[in-house]
């Protein structure tokens, strides 16, 4: 199937001696939280434009400044689920929903969908919300009990 219409998601990364490295391109849109960070920071919702692109209906691209965003997976840890720990201590607004349950037994990630919990964060000040991202590298949304 060829899509005419639509987002494309393209992912790649630059090294530190300046080489792009192309990693994967589909024609999707972004996955993860990236919609809900570009909804938040520029009032696109990616997802809903590439159906509305799909489906070749007229719009009109309204960008608007909002606040930055960024988004963290906390992944599976093996062991069964005795506490879920939402963060108390960011000062970026943020939503936290925990994927898992108390009581779940879980193993260890098998890959990018094994996400016990996520944080979608925002702030109009970038230093508070990257350092909000630099603490939440260190913080442990689940605790389990082997």
């Amino acid at each position: 199937m060829s899509l005419i219409n639509g987002t494309t998601h393209l992912e790649f990364f630059k090294t530190v001696q300046g080489k792009l490295i192309f990693l994967q391109i589909a024609t999707r849109p972004p996955g993860g939280l990236i919609s809900q960070m570009y909804q938040k920071h520029v009032g696109l919702y990616y997802m809903t434009l590439h159906y509305i692109l799909q489906m070749g209906l007229d719009f009109k691209l309204e960008i608007k400044k909002g606040p930055y965003a960024a988004f963290v997976w906390f992944p599976y840890k093996k062991g069964t689920v005795i506490a879920i720990d939402e963060p108390k201590h960011l000062k970026s607004n943020y939503t936290f929903a925990a994927k898992v349950k108390i009581g779940q037994v879980l193993d260890n990630p098998q890959n990018i969908l094994n996400i016990a919990a996520e944080i979608l964060l925002w702030n109009d000040n970038y230093s508070q919300l990257f350092n909000d991202f630099l603490l939440l590298k260190k913080y442990e949304a689940i605790s389990v009990k082997n």
